[in-house]
């Protein structure tokens, strides 16, 4: 149940995500982003990773790439999980529900991490 409330809630809040700034996730039919998942991604992590880029590729026929977080991530990116890169904008993992996530735009990137 949690795999499909996350899935739900970043399918919907993607239109939202958009308007954070200047993000694209995809220009004239090429991806200009990156997903990112932690080193060592739960299942729930990489399915959500894997729902993103499948939901992409079928709204524009551009295959958005996952990668593994690592020092040298390029931007744009989105950031799923709990990545040290959420970490870092101060999100406390422990504090946040099982069924609830925070969306935290960053810079030219989006981080999407929840309980």
């Amino acid at each position: 149940m949690k795999k499909t409330y996350f899935i739900l809630a970043l399918a919907l809040t993607l239109p939202v995500m958009a308007f954070a700034g200047d993000f694209h996730f995809v220009r004239k039919g090429k991806a200009v982003c990156q997903i990112v998942i932690p080193a060592k991604a739960s299942k729930f992590e990489k399915m959500a990773a894997e729902d993103l880029s499948s939901f992409l590729k079928q709204m524009s026929g551009a295959a958005v790439r996952i990668s593994t977080e690592n020092k040298k991530n390029a931007s744009p990116a989105v950031y799923i999980g709990q990545t040290r890169k959420a970490a870092a904008l101060g999100v406390k993992f422990d504090r946040l529900g099982e069924e609830k996530y925070q969306i935290i735009p960053s810079g030219k990137d989006i981080v999407v991490t929840g309980g």
